[in-house]
Parts: C-alpha cells; sequence; structure tokens
C-alpha cells in the first residue's frame, strides 16, 4: 500500500524531516545500517514517483550515502541485484499477519551491508519468498501438492534416482513424473548435476 495522492508531499516532506533530525552519534556500523535501511524503505513505500520509484530510489541512497562520508558507494551492486534490491524493498514493507508474514528489514540490511561494507552476504531473491503456513486445521491439500511432496521426498531418499524410477515407485506416468520434477526445478528446489541417466539431484532448499 503506497501513500494516497493527495498525501504525497507532505509525507515525503515528513521523512526527510524526521531523517535530519536523526542523530547517528554513538551508533555502531550496524546500527548505522540498520537506521539507513528504516529510513530508505520507508522512502520507497511512499512512491512518490510512481513507475520509477525504485530506481530513483536507488540513485537518491547512492548520493545521501555519499553525504554521509560512504564514498566509495556506486551503482554496481544495483545494476547486479537491482530485482534483490526491490524484492528486499518489499518485504520490508510487506506483511498479511493473518498469515502469519510479518515486514522485515533483514534482506535490506545484507543488502546495505554489501553495499557500505563490501561484506559477502548471499543476495538470491527465493530466500525472500514468502512461505504462507496454513492453519493447523486447514488439511486441505491438492493432488499436485501431494505428489510434488511424495517425488521430493524421493529425491531426498535417493539423490541419483530418475524420472522413469519415479515414475514407476510412484505409479504414476512418466509425464506426470516428469511435469512434477520440473515443477520442483522451477521453484529452485532441486537441481538435476549431470544428464538424466547417470546424473544426480542437488537439494536446494527445503
Amino acid at each position: 500500500m503506497y501513500a494516497s495522492s493527495e498525501s504525497l508531499k507532505a509525507t515525503l516532506e515528513y521523512d526527510f524531516q524526521q531523517e535530519k533530525k536523526f542523530s547517528y552519534s554513538g551508533l555502531s556500523q550496524q546500527e548505522i545500517i540498520e537506521h539507513i535501511a528504516q529510513f530508505i524503505s520507508y522512502l520507497w513505500q511512499i512512491h512518490i514517483f510512481g513507475e520509477g520509484s525504485t530506481r530513483t530510489t536507488a540513485v537518491y541512497l547512492i548520493k545521501y550515502l555519499h553525504k554521509l562520508g560512504f564514498k566509495e558507494v556506486n551503482n554496481d551492486l544495483f545494476a547486479e541485484h537491482s530485482w534483490y534490491f526491490r524484492n528486499a524493498l518489499v518485504r520490508a514493507n510487506y506483511e498479511d499477519l493473518s498469515k502469519g508474514i510479518h515486514k522485515t528489514d533483514k534482506y535490506l540490511i545484507s543488502f546495505l551491508s554489501n553495499l557500505i561494507h563490501q561484506e559477502h552476504h548471499s543476495l538470491k531473491n527465493r530466500e525472500m519468498h514468502v512461505h504462507y503456513i496454513p492453519p493447523a486445521h486447514d488439511t486441505v491439500k491438492t493432488q499436485n501438492d501431494t505428489v510434488n511432496d511424495t517425488v521430493f521426498s524421493l529425491i531426498k531418499q535417493n539423490h541419483k534416482i530418475t524420472a522413469a524410477e519415479i515414475s514407476e515407485r510412484l505409479n504414476i506416468s512418466l509425464s506426470t513424473a516428469k511435469r512434477r520434477i520440473k515443477a520442483l526445478k522451477d521453484k529452485e528446489i532441486v537441481e538435476r548435476l549431470g544428464s538424466d541417466k547417470t546424473g544426480y539431484w542437488k537439494i536446494i532448499e527445503e
């Protein structure tokens, strides 16, 4: 949810005023980064520049960090991980408490730590996936979900298992087995290394 069109200017001015009043004196480097993450995520959430807001926010952040003394900061990390930066801003603002989803600055902090201090935090978009946890009483599960889980279980048990073997074990067609495997690969849960016959499965995330 972005700021309403009537309040864009006032909201932007409020955030700038709050930042002008803020003192960085006595803060550790980690605390400085955490504050900048919060400030820039609030600024982005106003969405004052419409479709160009994320890029404009990035340019502003570079210039502001230069003003704060971080002269080595440049556009390279934004160019390499532009989608991660955008999604990190979303995760810093998005929450749905009815589904147990909470906003978090941790991804933005990782990005800023790499940007400002040349740290080496992993910046992978899949790490920001929101995993909805259904209520304990919700037992509804689609047939495809069940098959996917079963296929994944077989892969975990045998990293060299083939699509043909999965088809035979589950008593499903080979084409269905391949579709279920493709679904797991598309979700970046598993990766096949080597050929279909002699290769093996790598578990990416569980």
